[in-house]
């Protein structure tokens, strides 16, 4: 008698379920594991993705403007050393990392809503990548001695608010 494999192999996910399903959409989506695994993003981490997501296209939508000189920004709401150029290079270099998280994180939503099972490896890179960047300020502004709550704890907040979901996120997968 042949030995059982340890693992037994998991079901393989079609690239485009919805055109295997063409004939009847309710019979085979029932019985499609993929599109049950896909259907089941919460709609706390939509919502946590989204706002984090859109409020950060805004920032550097804002920050943009005020570099081109097409708005100007309170001084009550800028960082310390926001004039130095050393200071501000060092924001600006959060750029492709904050974008890259805010649009793998939309995405996320996205197929989310479409039920597509991309949506968890896109939230797990975006939920990374947010930690990341919530982290790296952090450290900075630590390092620095800076505890002014309008820039710290908005950055802790990245730091943390990903963890329970990024747990969640790793623990499904790992099951399978």
């Amino acid at each position: 008698m042949p030995a059982m494999p340890a693992n037994p192999p998991r079901a393989v996910c079609a690239a485009d379920p919805s055109a295997e399903r063409a004939a009847d959409p309710s019979a085979e989506r029932a019985a499609d594991p993929c599109v049950e695994r896909a259907a089941t993003m919460p709609a706390s981490l939509a919502a946590a993705l989204t706002v984090t997501d859109l409020v950060f296209l805004a920032y550097w939508g804002a920050a943009s403007l005020a570099a081109l000189g097409l708005i100007a920004l309170p001084a009550s709401l800028l960082f310390a050393g926001y004039h130095e150029p050393r200071v501000l290079a060092w924001n600006w270099s959060f750029l492709p990392l904050d974008i890259a998280f805010s649009l793998t994180g939309l995405a996320a939503v996205r197929a989310g809503r479409r039920a597509r099972p991309i949506w968890r490896p896109l939230a797990l890179i975006s939920l990374l990548l947010t930690m990341v960047a919530g982290g790296m300020a952090v450290s900075y502004w630590a390092l620095l001695g800076e505890f002014d709550p309008g820039w710290f704890l908005p950055n802790l907040a990245l730091l943390v608010w990903p963890a329970p979901f990024l747990l969640g996120l790793v623990r499904g997968l790992a099951r399978g």
